[in-house]
């Protein structure tokens, strides 16, 4: 099984791959090669830093922004902190376009919270879905953001955190998306137990 992590210019990618080929027995490579992304039996879509600069990466590489569309269309695909809010209608970050895949706004986390938020958190599960097969009632992972997403009517919240008291999204999935707010691939156990069960798991 091919495991494609899309490359944008910034951010996890490398412990992203260092996770995928522990839990991977087939290859796993980070491009931002249109034919790679293709040929991928799944997608891994990062971000880190800038959603509208990676979305310009993303724009700028002949090819690849309809690439990752069809992917994030026509096989299992994960999306990880940025790549969940590039998933997203808009963001309020320049008040621009996104991706459009969930009917959703990435907002800013509100000042009367510690902004970032980074550090590891407990995740209540609010839906069972097989990515989470196999993990604790209440899962540890790993954040580092300052926007979060509200996914509206096209895709649908399977977890949740809380920070400063104020709940947000932290698993959302469409079809054949998954999308974390967190790092699985920072978070430990539960995030190697994450990553596997998403190249087990069939949309």
């Amino acid at each position: 099984m091919d495991v494609a992590i899309v490359s944008l210019g910034a951010g996890n990618v490398h412990s992203l791959y260092r996770a995928f080929r522990r839990v991977s027995g087939g290859t796993v490579v980070v491009t931002d090669c249109p034919m790679a992304v293709r040929a991928a039996d799944r997608v891994v879509v990062p971000g880190q830093g800038s959603t509208l600069a990676c979305l310009s990466y993303l724009q700028a590489r002949p090819g690849l922004r309809t690439s990752v569309l069809h992917a994030l269309r026509t096989k299992p695909a994960l999306c990880v902190c940025l790549g969940l809010q590039m998933m997203a209608r808009g963001t309020h970050e320049g008040m621009g376009a996104c991706l459009g895949i969930i009917d959703g706004y990435a907002i800013p986390l509100p000042h009367c919270t510690n902004v970032p938020h980074v550090g590891w958190r407990t995740v209540r599960l609010t839906e069972r879905h097989r990515v989470m097969d196999g993990l604790p009632a209440r899962p540890r992972f790993y954040f580092a953001h300052s926007y979060f997403v509200s996914p509206g009517l096209r895709g649908r919240t399977i977890a949740v955190a809380v920070h400063g008291g104020l709940p947000f999204p932290s698993v959302v999935v469409r079809d054949n998306i998954v999308a974390t707010q967190f790092h699985p691939e920072r978070s430990s156990r539960d995030g190697m137990a994450l990553c596997a069960n998403f190249l087990r798991w069939q949309p």
